[in-house]
């Protein structure tokens, strides 16, 4: 289990703008959870998924890094969205002396309790699961660098089991893990941390996010995004064979009246529409959503959309905009059309082919 945690972690220095070196088969699938700029793609506590508004006095971003000023004990950083089975892979160091400090990872954290299901980074106990403690998981100090180099971990879960890597070293691989869905975030505990190179990849997920991995030609990558240019047809997937299966994506209107749509039984299938942007999350497949929930222009939204029995569940922002809804047909392609900019695509078959 430990083995692709193992496999290519990159020795970091002590520069906070240098990345650690990594293989890049080895991170194939990953995605960035940090653009090294800003917040996008986290919150800060609370049980909700409201994006950032203003500067917190406790988080902040430089060089490339997320730091946690010392503060204050709270907000904590949490990520927009949920996991299930993943690998996560970071760095962090403490910029304080040897003496003490504390902090930690969540995993799979609810969000009306944040300090549940954490990894430790308190002084003499990193690395051990507690809230709730897990037999088998341990600290493990003698594999840290000192106070102010980077140290990498690489978290792998799997349904109950749970791995910890350290700078490339077997830390300890546990069972028993009974949170098996939750979001990952950073622990504020008035103590100055660094962290950077955050990225993780959902297990069991196919990656979408080349032009290469559609069926329609024309479309293009601007940035890690998605892009449709001058192509005028939608993005279409290469399988039309999709019956039961989760969708994950991040789609962004990059100007305000840009709209777009999500067609769950192919582009030709508008009865298994789902209306993004311009307010488009009001109204999915013939529902009245409770609110929109779409983020403002130029801002991310996090989707999912889960296809099972016949009936479709979307997700949007933290929002439940529809559930039950039977569809017409039995099977078909998924697509998603022109006037968004879509990114960080992943879908997993739940029906046996």
């Amino acid at each position: 289990m430990l083995l692709s945690c193992l496999v290519a972690l990159g020795a970091s220095g002590a520069d906070a703008q240098a990345p650690a070196k990594t293989d890049a088969a080895d991170e194939a699938g990953f995605v960035s959870m940090f653009n090294g700029k800003d917040f996008s793609g986290w919150h800060f506590g609370g049980n909700s998924y409201a994006l950032p508004t203003e500067q917190q006095k406790v988080w902040a971003v430089g060089d490339g890094v997320i730091k946690q000023v010392f503060s204050a004990a709270k907000p904590q950083l949490l990520s927009q969205w949920d996991y299930e089975d993943f690998e996560l892979r970071l760095e962090w160091r403490v910029m304080a002396g040897e003496k003490d400090y504390n902090s930690g990872v969540f995993i799979r954290c609810t969000r009306d309790n944040e300090k549940a299901n954490q990894i430790n980074l308190k002084k003499g106990g990193e690395g051990e699961l507690v809230n709730p403690k897990v037999k088998g998981s341990k600290a493990i100090p003698e594999l840290l660098k000192p106070s102010k180099e980077w140290n990498e971990w690489c978290v792998r879960a799997v349904g109950d089991k749970i791995s910890l890597t350290c700078n490339g070293k077997p830390a300890w691989d546990v069972t028993g893990y009974k949170s098996l869905s939750g979001c990952i975030g950073l622990q504020a505990e008035y103590f100055p941390f660094e962290f950077r190179n955050l990225r993780i990849k959902d297990l069991g997920y196919e990656a979408l996010n080349n032009p290469a991995a559609w069926a329609t030609k024309g479309w293009s990558l601007s940035g890690d995004a998605l892009v449709a240019g001058g192509a005028t047809e939608p993005l279409v997937s290469k399988a039309s064979d999709y019956k039961d299966y989760r969708l994950r994506l991040e789609w962004r209107a990059a100007k305000d009246g840009n709209k777009g749509a999500l067609y769950l039984r192919g582009p030709k299938a508008a009865a298994a529409a789902v209306a993004l942007g311009a307010g488009g999350g009001d109204g999915p497949l013939g529902q009245k959503a409770p609110k929109n929930p779409d983020n403002p222009v130029g801002q991310w939204n996090y989707l999912d959309a889960t296809v099972q029995a016949g009936k479709a569940k979307i997700w949007l922002n933290g929002v439940v905009l529809a559930e039950n809804v039977a569809l017409e047909q039995a099977s078909g392609a998924f697509s998603l059309s022109t006037g968004l900019e879509y990114r960080n695509i992943r879908v997993k078959r739940l029906d046996a082919k």
